[in-house]
């Protein structure tokens, strides 16, 4: 039911067509975004156990809805896989370790594909020295993932060979145990998804800044269906004409942390109903499935791949 392939939405809005109320408060939040110009770029006051969460970025900017600096974000991968017309990018993913990229159950539903992961690319099909295709080896999607409501949409991919950090090419920062109140905070979304409602997707990778809202507005907005689960395994985001799309699936949910000015991958795109209609996009709440995360990666280690997180 997720979009198969979810996309940055920031330059128009359509007909509502979602199952919500256009009178709940979050339709109404008018806030102006922070300014980013300087998150990721330097150590903040605490560390990290490794280097993670970083970005890429001259000092010019670049609003939500906008295309991103070149490897801004260097945790971010696309996700493809083989089809019988040839290699079709499918959806996002985030990297965590040399060996492991966080993506949606959704985007790997048949586990018998053959499937990849491309680091270090900023327009898609533009070749550059800075990208590179790896295999995937191994999909292990979260064991209770629901197709039907997209409950537990979570997967992590083991890649066949190391993946090679640089600056350009890094992990995530992974939540700590210190869960993360993220109702009402800003977080960002990044991907090469549509930018309408089942438009063309992006070449450029693109971001946005979106609002996180609580969970039982989020399960109004869904009244009369199950796709929000009564239990907060999941989250809403909302920004008024601006959202995450078809294409943008498996992609990060970014959080950028005050302490270390690091960003953390706080969620993965799931699904929404339309594109910035209204409804708010439903993301998997990555702090809940951490130590499902944490012994999936331990299980299928290769040498010293630890995941980063705050120190």
């Amino acid at each position: 039911m997720g979009y198969l392939s979810i996309s940055l939405l920031g330059l128009m809005g359509l007909a509502a067509i979602g199952y919500g109320s256009p009178t709940v408060s979050y339709l109404n939040d008018m806030e102006e975004e922070p300014d980013s110009e300087e998150f990721g770029q330097f150590m903040g006051r605490k560390k990290t156990t490794c280097k993670c969460g970083w970005t890429n970025k001259s000092f010019g900017r670049i609003v939500g809805g906008k295309p991103a600096e070149e490897n801004e974000y260097p945790y971010l991968v696309r996700v493809s896989m083989d089809t019988s017309w040839g290699v079709a990018n499918i959806c996002g993913g985030t990297i965590v370790t040399n060996y492991h990229v966080l993506t949606a159950s959704h985007c790997t539903t048949d586990v018998d594909a053959q499937y990849y992961v491309t680091t270090g690319q900023h327009i898609v099909n533009l070749p550059s020295n800075r990208s590179r295709m790896y295999r995937v080896e191994k999909v292990i999607n979260h064991p209770e993932y629901n197709q039907i409501n997209d409950w537990n949409d979570l997967s992590v991919l083991v890649i066949a060979e190391k993946m090679e950090f640089n600056q350009f090419v890094g992990p995530v920062c992974l939540p700590s145990a210190n869960r993360i109140d993220l109702p009402g905070q800003w977080v960002k979304a990044a991907g090469w998804g549509d930018t309408q409602y089942y438009g063309s997707s992006s070449v450029v990778l693109m971001k946005v800044f979106l609002k996180v809202i609580g969970h039982k507005e989020c399960q109004e907005a869904y009244k009369g269906s199950d796709d929000v689960a009564p239990n907060p395994i999941q989250f809403c985001t909302y920004r008024t004409k601006k959202d995450t799309c078809q294409g943008d699936s498996g992609g990060p949910i970014l959080w950028l942390d005050p302490k270390t000015n690091r960003y953390t991958l706080v969620g993965v795109v799931s699904f929404g109903i339309a594109c910035a209609d209204g409804t708010p996009a439903v993301n998997t709440d990555v702090q809940v499935y951490m130590p499902w995360i944490l012994a999936t990666i331990k299980d299928n280690q290769r040498g010293s791949d630890t995941s980063c997180h705050i120190d």
